[in-house]
């Protein structure tokens, strides 16, 4: 009898807790409406998002893949410095900054124009300062007392990176971990500037979504710098272009490294003959084999004075194009037969 009614009760309950399970959805009490602000957020492509969800977070903006290719420039702002004949696009949602605020706003952008002559870049948060040789066209690390970083790897890794644009560009990318910044120096040799465009992220830290946004529309803003033909200052209209690039001669010797080698560029120059038929121009070569030189816009057939090597004659004379919306590359390697 007992166990009869044991077995009853069980079943009695079980039979509750099933029901109050079931029903749970209907009985629970509906949630709170969350009403969020109608504030909006522009997106890369110049569209709108509103805030969303029970967090009110800002929707994710249409298309946004983190992808370089698909971000349109077309929209975007315009850049123009005409005393110094270049501009650049940038997003329409970044205020361009006379000096650089980076604790006040989640994205910056500055753009300043510096003596080009015995520049000097200045990290203070990574201790090191780089400066730019002209004569040279690379930059030089010079130790400082007051600098305590003296990590070789970390200096050689902070050089100012050279970029493959179509005219002398360099990268320089730091942070300080509240801040980070990609800062863009551009010589223009011909009026002794030094244009730097420094486009920065703050958070705390900022958001991964933000900083891979970041990465992609840093090199995106610098793809649209040009230069342009303007009149600068004086009222002198820029006719001349720049071609500048390195020439390497080797090997040396049979066996390389080699014991006190000969500098191959000593006594030589690079010729730079118009096709129209004008006057040659000489650009002087540093004894490392780099080379810079402003020249009138137009087509030139490029050779080397007093070049007796083997590889001569098969890699010269060569062509280029100097214009005037930027500076033209040409890098030579001639082989010297020595084996």
């Amino acid at each position: 009898m007992n166990l009869k009614i044991i077995v009853i009760s069980l079943t009695a309950g079980i039979l509750l807790l099933l029901g109050y399970y079931l029903g749970w959805d209907y009985l629970k009490p509906d949630p709170e409406p969350v009403f969020c602000t109608q504030d909006a957020m522009q997106c890369p492509d110049g569209s709108y998002v509103g805030r969303t969800g029970p967090n009110c977070e800002f929707a994710a903006c249409p298309g946004l893949k983190f992808d370089f290719n698909q971000i349109d420039t077309s929209e975007w702002k315009t850049y123009r410095n005409d005393e110094y004949g270049f501009e650049f696009r940038y997003p329409n949602d970044i205020v361009i900054n006379a000096k650089t605020n980076w604790s006040e706003e989640e994205f910056a952008l500055t753009v300043s124009e510096n003596t080009l002559e015995g520049f000097k870049y200045e990290d203070a948060t990574a201790g090191v300062r780089y400066i730019y040789d002209t004569k040279q066209s690379k930059w030089i690390y010079t130790p400082q007392e007051d600098y305590y970083n003296n990590d070789k790897e970390l200096l050689q890794r902070l050089f100012p990176q050279d970029l493959d644009l179509g005219f002398e560009a360099y990268k320089y990318g730091g942070g300080n971990g509240f801040c980070g910044w990609d800062s863009y120096l551009i010589p223009i040799s011909w009026d002794n500037k030094m244009i730097e465009i420094a486009y920065s992220i703050c958070g705390d830290p900022p958001s991964d979504k933000n900083s891979k946004l970041f990465d992609l529309i840093s090199p995106k803003i610098l793809s649209t710098f040009k230069f342009i033909e303007t009149s600068g200052s004086g009222g002198n209209v820029k006719t001349t272009g720049v071609a500048f690039g390195k020439i390497s001669i080797g090997p040396l010797c049979p066996v390389e490294p080699c014991i006190n080698p000969v500098n191959p560029f000593v006594g030589k120059k690079l010729i730079f003959t118009p096709t129209n038929g004008s006057k040659a121009f000489y650009a002087d070569i540093s004894p490392e084999g780099v080379y810079w030189t402003d020249l009138p816009a137009g087509d030139y057939s490029v050779t080397l004075s007093e070049c007796q090597y083997m590889g001569c004659s098969s890699v010269l004379p060569r062509n280029i194009r100097v214009d005037l919306e930027g500076s033209t590359k040409l890098d030579i390697d001639i082989d010297t037969g020595i084996r």
